[in-house]
Formats: C-alpha cells, structure tokens, sequence
C-alpha cells in the first residue's frame, strides 16, 4: 500500500485514498504519521473498512482512478460485478462497471536479482540472510516477496550462493502468513 500510494502520489501526479484491508487496519496510524505532511496538505487519506467502503470509494464521482491489490476474486468483483453470472455476462460484452482507469496488482513473482562478485565468507552469509528473509518476511505473504531468483549464468560463486541460501532457507522457521 505505501510503496502504491508514493507512486500514484509522485509518479502520477495524483491525490491518494488509501483504503487498508481489515486485515491491516492497525497499520493505518503509522502511514498517516509517516505521511503526516501529505495528510495536512490533503494530498494523502487513510480511510478504513470493507469491501462496501472500497465499493463506495471504487464508484465515487471524485475518484477519477482505482489502483488496488488482492485477489482475483476483489478484482474482478469491482470491475466485472458482484455475481459469477454478471461478471461473465459483462466480460462476454467487454462492458466493465467501471470506466476510470484501473490497475491492479493481484499477486506477484518479483525477480530478485543477483549481481555477482568476487563476494567473501561473509559478504556471501549476508547476502543468504537478506535473500532468505526477502522470502520468509510476513510468510512470503507480501505482494512484493522475492518469488523468482535471476543468477548470472558464469558466476563461479553461485552454486555456493544457492547452497548458502538453502541453508538459510532452513533455519526460518514456519511463519503464519
């Protein structure tokens, strides 16, 4: 959500309302002190709630986009409609609900890129630790976990890399996502 919300802020030049999942609410006081001058200026909101409360926000005539994240099954809901048969009617006629524009990120393989060195005992040990806890972070539950890892294919050390990061790997112990 915060990294979302500095893109639609800065990027595109765009005022944000960020909705939090219910399942993070209580994050919700920490992003609006850490966007505290945002949140004066009225450049940046916190709200909180469902999914009627994303619905309202989703169909409301002063939001002129949507960026979310979820599943599948909220994507298609805001945009297709709320029953199996009306999303597959709608998408048969490629008439959404909505028509502002919309983005989505529904799940992720984000590539964690390697860039290899001449690396030490203990350069090679960290660089484990960091990889292993971009995974393990939040049971891989975030969006943006590292799912895919790009290795250079000569890199004399990488089988010595990909052997520090299994063991690594082992030692982080099951997390409830």
């Amino acid at each position: 959500g915060p990294m979302d919300a500095l893109h639609k802020l800065f990027v595109e030049d765009e005022v944000v309302i960020l909705k939090m999942n219910p399942v993070n609410e209580y994050l919700g006081p920490f992003l609006e002190r850490a966007f505290k001058p945002l949140v004066d200026g009225g450049y940046f909101a916190v709200v909180y709630g469902g999914a009627v409360i994303g619905g309202h926000l989703a169909h409301h005539d002063g939001v002129h986009s949507i960026h979310m994240t979820g599943s599948d099954r909220t994507h298609d809901a805001i945009v297709w409609g709320g029953s199996p048969e009306e999303q597959e009617r709608r998408k048969a006629a490629d008439d959404p609900l909505l028509s502002k524009p919309i983005s989505s990120e529904l799940g992720c393989v984000t590539p964690l890129l390697i860039v290899p060195g001449p690396w030490s005992a203990s350069e090679m040990d960290y660089q484990a630790r960091h990889a292993a806890a971009m995974v393990a972070h939040n049971g891989s539950f975030n969006c943006n976990a590292a799912k895919a890892l790009v290795l250079a294919k000569g890199w004399p050390q990488k089988q010595q890399f990909l052997d520090a990061l299994h063991q690594k790997l082992k030692q982080v112990p099951p997390r409830k996502a």
